[in-house]
């Protein structure tokens, strides 16, 4: 929980114990042991969480969210695009392009996971998560960009179209890893994006 401590707690009504946030007595500033009803379930997180900037902590939660899912969106729209139009390939380019659009957009996902899991910490460690994160969505959101820009002049050829298909690929298993990390990040004990 973002700035609170935090202790263990019973509830009244069942017995068991859950971790809830302190919160300080303004008169003498001593910690106050926050004991959770199931009435109180609801609230006790916007109770004792404080406020980022102008927006209530929930609100922020909401907000991130949405952002993490449209930057989820944008990562696989284009390459989605793509694959939907896999029955006109077929009559157009011939029924292997169905195997080979698939490869190329799926098969980038395996290897680029396995060198983000080995060297991201080092990159991060080394130029900071925020310079890092913003290098890979930058280059990744760009490259998904032009390709998609180039799909409808490679459409006639299955070579070309496989190869902007794999520069899809590659970049949206880019932001793939990136995204998860960043969603890790947000609120790694919250429960929520458990996915991440």
């Amino acid at each position: 929980l973002d700035g609170c401590c935090c202790a263990m707690a019973t509830t009244m009504d069942t017995g068991t114990e859950r971790l809830l946030p302190n919160v300080e007595d303004s008169s003498n500033n001593e910690p106050l042991l926050q004991v959770e009803t199931d009435e109180e379930n609801a609230s006790i997180l916007e109770e004792t969480t404080p406020a980022r900037g102008s927006m209530s902590f929930r609100q922020a939660q909401q907000r991130e969210v949405v952002l993490i899912f449209l930057a989820a969106v944008g990562s696989t729209i284009a390459w989605t695009a793509v694959l939907s139009n896999l029955v006109y390939y077929s009559m157009m380019l011939g029924l292997d392009s169905y195997l080979y659009l698939n490869l190329v957009v799926y098969g980038p996902l395996l290897p680029i996971s396995i060198l983000q899991a080995l060297y991201d910490s080092d990159f991060d460690r080394k130029y900071a998560s925020l310079s890092t994160f913003t290098f890979r969505g930058g280059v990744g959101y760009g490259v998904t960009l032009l390709a998609t820009i180039a799909v409808p002049l490679c459409s006639h050829n299955l070579l070309l179209l496989s190869l902007t298909t794999l520069l899809l690929g590659t970049a949206s298993g880019v932001l793939h890893g990136t995204l998860k990390q960043m969603a890790a990040f947000i609120y790694p004990n919250c429960g929520r994006l458990p996915a991440s």
